[in-house]
């Protein structure tokens, strides 16, 4: 029974070090940077999406048949989403970047990346105290991390956008570089949604 309860925990955490891989490789292509790989990097995120949505659709199911899961079915699965959603947003900005194919990246690129591989990391490590969630002093401690992390990207989306309407002077330039950043700014966001998401299931389940 002890093995059966905590294989959700480790289903949670196998979907969140597919999110730090995702982030890796996400990194990786903006510190080796080549045009000609961005469409190989793409589908290789797309690809790790994929699975963690197989992934996350098998906790949903096992769920359905469990008759005592180890905290409640709706915070298992909501967790399950969340972490996805995060991986999801590492491929919208690996799509946005692949469709612009820029000939060389912004400066600002490859602080976003490092920013998103470290909230990701801090994901992992958060997801990896959770089945301790009967000593919510832990996990806390992670979300607090994670919500550091995310501000210092926020604090760096605000800046990026201000230095780019006012050094760049070609439109379309603009309008992609807009895009491109407003992408790698969700992941933040979205791991801000997984940050109450958590508090929640905390304070539910304590």
């Amino acid at each position: 029974m002890a093995a059966k309860r905590s294989g959700y925990f480790d289903e949670l955490k196998f979907l969140a070090s597919r999110s730090r891989y995702a982030a890796e490789c996400f990194h990786q292509m903006a510190e080796r940077f080549r045009p000609e790989l961005l469409e190989e990097v793409r589908k290789q995120i797309t690809e790790i999406v994929q699975e963690s949505e197989a992934r996350k659709r098998d906790v949903f199911w096992k769920l359905q048949k469990e008759f005592v899961p180890p905290m409640e079915r709706e915070d298992i699965v909501s967790a399950a989403q969340g972490i996805v959603g995060v991986t999801q947003t590492i491929q919208d900005a690996a799509e946005a970047i692949a469709q612009y194919c820029p000939t060389k990246l912004r400066t600002e690129t490859m602080m976003f990346t490092q920013n998103i591989l470290e909230i990701c990391g801090a994901m992992e490590r958060m997801i990896g105290q959770l089945e301790n969630f009967q000593k919510p002093e832990r996990v806390f401690q992670k979300v607090r991390q994670i919500t550091e992390l995310r501000e210092k990207g926020q604090m760096l989306y605000h800046k990026t956008m201000k230095r780019l309407y006012k050094d760049c002077s070609v439109p379309i330039e603009v309008v992609a570089w807009s895009g491109i950043f407003f992408r790698l700014a969700e992941c933040g966001r979205a791991c801000r949604k997984l940050e109450n998401l958590m508090e929640i299931i905390l304070l539910k389940n304590t």
